[in-house]
Formats: structure tokens, C-alpha cells, sequence
């Protein structure tokens, strides 16, 4: 599990720096590849805090840091982290987040996280030339996102 932390959103960050190099973005995508990556990189170094704290852990007390977190950023964020893995696969990837705040009591990294393993296990499963729709939807009091794919 741990590596699949680690490793999935490493895979994103080397497929927008490899675009990157190719070179060809326009300003704006450009930007938007830079603050993936950026992104990524921090979630990424929240894990890496959280395993040097291994006794917390193995005691069943894992830090988490709740506040009111807006979902449709952490959801944008996760699909454009994975747009590359997709465009490189062949995959078109449809996201649908409505313009009404989201907002729910959690731990933002760790939502981040859950939605980049849906995300990412999406792209692995789904053969070239497939399709994944994400979407951010209220289902009476609550939020929820949704992959689906084919």
C-alpha cells in the first residue's frame, strides 16, 4: 500500500515533466504542469512525515489534520495530475464538478489521497482508447466523487 502511495503520483510527476521536455505547452499549460508537480511533491512529502512517525502508526494513531476542505480543488487537482498518465494511455478523461462549493470536515492530504488511488486505479485498468468520467456530486447532505470508467 505504501509503495502504491508513493509510487502512482510519481508516475503523474514524470509524465508532466516528460511534456515538459518534449516542450510545445502553451503558457498556461505550462503552468498548470508546474503546479501539479508542485502539488504531487507535497503530498507526497506529507507521506514521508507521516512514515518517520512509525510508532504513531503501528499504535493505531495516525496524525490527521480535519478542517473544512473544498472538494472540487482536490478533485481538479488529482485529474490533472493524472491527465498525462491518461493522454499517454490513449484515455479520454471527463470530469464534471459542479460550480456550488463542496465543502467537507476532513483531512485534506488524505482526501487528496483517496482520490488520486481512485484516479490512478482508474487509468491502470482501463485499456487504450477508453474513457474515465469523474464527477463531484451531493448526494443529500453529503459529497462524493465518483470515478467511472470503461
Amino acid at each position: 500500500m505504501l509503495a502504491h502511495e508513493l509510487r502512482s503520483p510519481m508516475t503523474a510527476i514524470l509524465g508532466w515533466i516528460q511534456m515538459l521536455q518534449m516542450g510545445g505547452l502553451t503558457t498556461a499549460e505550462t503552468t498548470s504542469a508546474l503546479r501539479m508537480i508542485e502539488t504531487s511533491t507535497r503530498v507526497r512529502a506529507h507521506i514521508v512525515e507521516d512514515l518517520m512517525d512509525v510508532s504513531r502508526i503501528l499504535a493505531g494513531k495516525i496524525m490527521i489534520a480535519p478542517s473544512l476542505t473544498a472538494m472540487a480543488p482536490v478533485v481538479r487537482n488529482a485529474v490533472e495530475t493524472f491527465r498525462p498518465a491518461a493522454i499517454k494511455k490513449n484515455i479520454d478523461l471527463e470530469v464534471e464538478i459542479p460550480h456550488e462549493p463542496m465543502i467537507v470536515y476532513g483531512d485534506e492530504a488524505r482526501l487528496q489521497q483517496v482520490v488520486w488511488n481512485l484516479l490512478s486505479n482508474a487509468i491502470k485498468f482501463t485499456p487504450s482508447g477508453g474513457w474515465i468520467k469523474v464527477t463531484l456530486a451531493r448526494r443529500g447532505a453529503r459529497s462524493r466523487s465518483s470515478p467511472r470508467w470503461r
